[in-house]
Formats: C-alpha cells, sequence, structure tokens
C-alpha cells in the first residue's frame, strides 16, 4: 500500500467512524482542510472524502440536506491523475448512495419481510474499492440492518433496494432487474444514455464536479418516495 493509499484509507477510517468530526461539520462549523476534502497537488488525500454515519436511520433530514449539498458543490477535479481522481471520485458517489436511504422512502412491499436487510447493491465490476462498505458499516436504513452487495447479473439482483449501475455495465439491463417494474427500486448508474433507458437517478461530472439527474418518467411510475429536499438539489429530466 502506497503512502497516498494509506493515508486515504486513514482518512476514511476516521471520518466513518469519529462521531464528533460529523457534529461539527452537520452543525456547519469550521473545517480544518475543507468538507468534502480536496486532494493535494500529488493526488494524496488531505483528509476523507465520506461523511460521518448517521446516528439512526431517524436522523432530521436538515443536517444531512446540508451535507449533501456541500458534497454535490465540492467535487473539484483539476489536473490529478487518473487513478487518484477516480478514488475521489467514488469515495463521493459512495457517500450519496449511503444518504439515498435517508431521503427515500420504501413501500413495505419492498421487502420480504419485517426483518429482511436493506439491500445496496452494486453490479460488478464495482467501483468502489471498498469505500462503500465502509460509509455503510454498522448503519440502518429504513429501521433495517443495511448491507452492500456486489452482484453479477440482473437475477442477482432479487431484494435489492438500491441498484448501482456502473459505467462499465449497460444501461439497458436496469429493464431486467427484479422489483423495477413493481416500483421497489432505486435505480442509479453513470452512463449518459441511463435515464433514457429507464434508470432513475445518474451521477454527471459536469465541470469538475458531480451533479444529480433525476428522471420524471420513472420516479414516476415507482412506488417510491422521494424527499422534495434532494429533488431540489438534482436536475429533474
Amino acid at each position: 500500500m502506497t503512502w497516498c493509499e494509506a493515508g486515504r484509507a486513514a482518512a476514511l477510517r476516521q471520518l466513518v467512524a469519529t462521531k464528533a468530526g460529523a457534529a461539527a461539520a452537520l452543525r456547519g462549523s469550521p473545517l480544518a482542510g475543507g468538507f468534502p476534502s480536496v486532494l493535494a497537488e500529488d493526488g494524496c488525500a488531505r483528509a476523507g472524502a465520506l461523511p460521518q454515519r448517521a446516528r439512526s436511520a431517524r436522523r432530521p433530514l436538515r443536517p444531512i440536506l446540508a451535507l449533501l449539498a456541500m458534497v454535490i458543490s465540492s467535487f473539484v477535479a483539476p489536473t490529478w491523475g487518473q487513478s487518484a481522481r477516480g478514488a475521489r471520485e467514488y469515495d463521493l458517489k459512495a457517500t450519496f448512495l449511503f444518504h439515498f436511504t435517508h431521503f427515500v422512502e420504501w413501500p413495505e412491499a419492498a421487502f420480504s419481510s419485517a426483518d429482511t436487510p436493506f439491500d445496496l447493491c452494486v453490479m460488478s465490476p464495482d467501483p468502489f474499492g471498498g469505500a462503500l462498505k465502509e460509509v455503510v458499516a454498522g448503519e440502518r436504513a429504513a429501521g433495517r440492518e443495511l448491507r452492500v452487495r456486489t452482484v453479477e447479473s440482473a437475477s442477482g439482483a432479487a431484494g435489492c433496494q438500491i441498484v448501482f449501475v456502473p459505467e462499465r455495465r449497460d444501461s439497458a439491463l436496469v429493464r431486467e432487474l427484479p422489483g423495477v417494474r413493481e416500483g421497489f427500486v432505486l435505480t442509479v448508474g453513470e452512463k449518459e444514455d441511463f435515464l433514457d433507458r429507464g434508470g432513475m437517478v445518474r451521477f454527471e461530472l459536469r465541470g469538475g464536479r458531480i451533479r444529480l439527474q433525476v428522471s420524471r418518467r420513472a420516479l414516476g411510475a415507482s412506488q417510491l418516495q422521494v424527499s422534495s429536499k434532494l429533488l431540489a438539489v438534482a436536475d429533474m429530466e
């Protein structure tokens, strides 16, 4: 592990585990080095990109919204090496996916039983490099255990509440995902044609920043209730 990788891993662990830092960030107090972090000129992380884990599924939405807005507005991509940029990008996307569990409500019918875990699924190849599993470790969503699953095929995503489709996968597989026709799945992707192929949320890199695009059609056809506060910081397509 290089010095940069070790530093990034330590920063992730610190920001995920230290409650005091999160409370300070959510209260809007000054932050050393900024939040989310920027990268040093050599591409090494000065601080982590991930937020603190939420205290519970009932955490007030206003501070979470403030934090999410900070993430949306703060992804700046100067001339870093591709590997450093990619790691930073997916740290932030992991943060988004985690916070979606607080801004979206799923119907009870989306779960097979009262104690069924909340599954956040990633289609392979998984681009997060462990960051997503780290940020959700020990957390809950909709009052349920929150876990991350990597799946190879659409059929393997049965029972997932969120499915992330990376850029290396065909966007068309969204229509094959179990639960999509019933309106039970929040689909998130990256490719330019993702919303046109039936996806609900797309991460767009625009001017060096991550923006959210939301499909009105896919959202309207689902049984999910998305907070207006989240929609306020997204581009509706």
